[in-house]
């Protein structure tokens, strides 16, 4: 019975993984990174279609920066897009948001979960920890607890 080595050798192999995402992530041009966060987030916590409308700042905010390693500086400025806003309208462009402006805010009001870009996508962060593997548990983030 090697139950306890299983486990630790799934850790291992989680580090890994977290390791080599890592190192691809912060190597991307940024354009390809905000690309990628976007459907991290899209798979991860952003997967309830239900949330939208969302205004296009809380998706980067909110969603798409903790959708890549918080070692990894992610900035629409240094991108060819030069703004979140104009990201946005290039992935309603593209057809992978459907987005709505509104006196110059931008509000995602739906994604296209049929689409090429997310249906290849496989999300590179946050790391899939396997079930019973060790390591700490994830950060608190956005907890609400319902009273009453």
């Amino acid at each position: 019975d090697d139950e306890g080595g299983a486990a630790g050798a799934d850790a291992d192999d989680d580090d890994a993984r977290e390791a080599a995402a890592l190192e691809r992530l912060s190597s991307m041009p940024m354009d390809a990174l905000l690309l990628e966060a976007l459907l991290n987030a899209l798979h991860t916590s952003l997967s309830d279609d239900k949330l939208w409308p969302m205004d296009a700042a809380d998706v980067y905010q909110k969603h798409m920066q903790p959708a890549k390693p918080p070692t990894v500086p992610m900035d629409a400025k240094k991108s060819s897009h030069k703004q979140v806003a104009k990201f946005f309208k290039a992935q309603q462009k593209a057809k992978l948001l459907l987005t709505k402006e509104h006196k110059g805010d931008i509000k995602v009001v739906g994604v296209d979960r049929g689409h090429a870009l997310y249906t290849a996508h496989t999300p590179s962060w946050p790391i899939a920890r396997k079930a019973g593997a060790g390591g700490g548990g994830g950060g608190g983030g956005n907890v609400h607890a319902s009273g009453g």
